[in-house]
């Protein structure tokens, strides 16, 4: 009976592929999460853009708030001055 006994460079070709498997699989997992990243990275700059423009728009709906409330308030004060004058 022939019985086969893999030598001992073949098993270490055998532990190097292996290993280079792993580094190709962790290899990939990596260029997997980095572009899992990117994606949410450039989600995240899309809202903050969308925030920093919804912002801009409340901010200038409340300076014309704040406008109109002011000449509200001057025109009040102009009939009171015209009521005070009679």
């Amino acid at each position: 009976m022939n019985h086969h006994h893999p030598t001992e460079e073949h098993l270490n070709a055998i532990t190097i592929k292996r290993r280079l498997d792993g580094l190709t699989n962790d290899e990939i997992k990596i260029k997997n999460r980095v572009n899992l990243l990117e994606t949410e990275e450039k989600r995240i700059l899309k809202k903050v853009e969308e925030t920093r423009v919804r912002a801009a728009k409340i901010k200038s709906i409340k300076s014309a708030n704040e406008q109109n409330y002011l000449e509200k308030m001057q025109l009040k004060d102009q009939k009171d001055e015209q009521v005070r004058q009679l």
